[in-house]
């Protein structure tokens, strides 16, 4: 008996142990299946990462005809589609070229819903695969260049239509459709995408530049939907900065010979850039204050130099007048511009506008000047003539026995006659200013009186005495060396 059971435990520890041992190869079998899948969904990590890096630089290379072999499955069916399309529009172009894109609505709800999914987390590639998307779309239309104007005998009506293109191209319910979608792109990348497009398009080397096989008219009119759908882009400190790569700084010489120092100009368009800049800007038609900073800022400065083409003068000129056409525009550019981009505006063309010899050009300049001045910025509201005043007294002296310049102080003396009489902050603005212009406050002063019989009606007889009374008064305390403000250059105690 003792023997049957001693094997009896003998059996039981053997199937206990090779229970054990089973149980053991099974956690040990599962561990390792875990590990494994563990290891494989880290190679998949890292491989999907490699496929996103890969993806990322190949695509914002920005190559019409790219080719990428890691992409999602989803990409990957996306270019299927689109090579067959590609394929069926490959038939020979007609000879007359067609003036709109193969863009319809369905088709540019799809692709957007597409990219969005494609490339969710790359904002950058979206709007670059939308680029690529409006140049294939565009491909068989006429080239459009801004600086076709110039070979042509154009007018401010027909530029106005030449310089819509080749947005034209597109239906309205597409251009609304591209335009929400853009308002929903993060200012930044939208800003960044905006260079990008200039980039491509201005004749100016870039390192982000990429030779398209393609019209450009795809660029252009999905730069004018950015232009349009923010404005903003085209103005501060970043717009500032990222445009002066698109200008030269010009030589003193090519300066036009004016009777009266004017604010400096330290760098202007190139030459090969103006018209591009002009089509840019006129883009912001709507935005009429924006426009008129753009004009005053990098489109006037061109005309104070001798060496622009009478083409270029005349695109500038009617760049003008397409902008501000109507009351409307006209309108709410005074009542928002940049007082600043004004003042230093107004100032180059009081003098330019006097010193102009061509009397085409100076005809040409009249009218802008005239609605510059009288509904664009000095006197565009009841407040504006403050903020121009000491520009104005600065211009009120003369320097030479220049007919022109006579011309000059009588003009900006009228100016400054109009300005007491509309505002009657400008006389606090004068007294100000006194001891640094008494040469011209003396002028400005003789001009009042020996028109007074005219003009006693228009200015506050009471408010004029009063000024007249300070001034004596700042003399005697600078004869006495008891004035604080340094006198500038040229104005002696002895001619008080």
């Amino acid at each position: 008996m003792a023997d049957t059971a001693g094997w009896e435990v003998a059996c039981n520890t053997k199937e206990l142990r090779r229970k054990e041992l089973k149980e053991k190869k099974k956690k040990q079998a599962a561990e390792e299946r875990a590990k494994r899948l563990e290891e494989e969904i880290r190679e998949k990590e890292i491989l999907q990462r490699e496929q996103d890096e890969l993806r990322r630089q190949k695509e914002t290379a920005f190559s019409i005809s790219y080719d990428q072999n890691a992409v999602t499955q989803n990409a990957r069916t996306r270019k299927r589609r689109n090579k067959k399309s590609k394929k069926a529009n490959s038939s020979p172009v007609a000879s007359s070229q067609p003036q709109h894109a193969s863009i319809t609505i369905d088709d540019i709800k799809q692709f957007l819903n597409e990219v969005a999914a494609d490339y969710a987390e790359s904002t950058d590639i979206q709007l670059k695969r939308l680029g690529e998307y409006f140049e294939e779309s565009f491909k068989a239309t006429i080239k459009f260049e801004p600086s076709q104007v110039l070979s042509m005998d154009i007018d401010e009506d027909s530029l106005h239509k030449e310089y819509q293109k080749p947005l034209t191209g597109l239906t309205t319910p597409v251009k609304t459709t591209v335009g929400a979608w853009l308002t929903r792109i993060p200012k930044d990348n939208l800003e960044s995408f905006f260079w990008f497009l200039v980039a491509q398009l201005s004749p100016t080397p870039s390192e982000s530049k990429v030779l398209l096989s393609t019209t450009g008219n795809g660029l252009k009119a999905l730069l004018q939907l950015v232009i349009q759908k923010h404005p903003g882009i085209c103005k501060g400190d970043s717009f500032e900065k990222n445009i002066r790569k698109y200008m030269v700084q010009p030589k003193g010489k090519q300066l036009l010979a004016t009777i009266q120092d004017i604010h400096t100009i330290s760098l202007v368009l190139s030459n090969e850039n103006v018209p591009l800049f002009a089509w840019i800007f006129l883009q912001l038609c709507d935005y009429s204050a924006i426009y008129l900073s753009m004009w005053y800022q990098y489109l006037f400065p061109l005309l104070c130099y001798g060496n622009i083409s009478d083409q270029v003068w005349n695109l500038i000129i009617n760049c003008f007048h397409v902008a501000f056409g109507e009351e409307d525009s006209i309108e709410a550019a005074g009542t928002a511009r940049s007082t600043k981009d004004c003042a230093i505006a107004m100032e180059r063309m009081i003098v330019l506008y006097h010193s102009l010899e061509d009397a085409k050009k100076k005809e040409d300049l009249e009218s802008v000047y005239e609605l510059s001045r009288n509904e664009l910025s000095m006197f565009a509201t009841k407040k504006s003539p403050r903020h121009f005043f000491s520009m104005l007294l600065s211009h009120a002296a003369m320097n030479s026995g220049d007919t022109r310049e006579e011309e000059l102080r009588e003009d900006v003396c009228h100016m400054l006659v109009r300005s007491l009489s509309e505002d009657n902050e400008c006389f606090a603005r004068w007294e100000e200013i006194y001891a640094r212009y008494i040469p011209q406050s003396n002028n400005l002063l003789l001009f009042i009186m020996l028109d007074w019989k005219h003009l006693s009606s228009n200015i506050d007889h009471f408010e004029l005495v009063k000024m007249a009374r300070s001034f004596i008064s700042i003399n005697k305390k600078i004869l006495a060396g008891k004035y604080k403000m340094k006198l500038p250059a040229g104005v002696e105690v002895g001619s008080l």
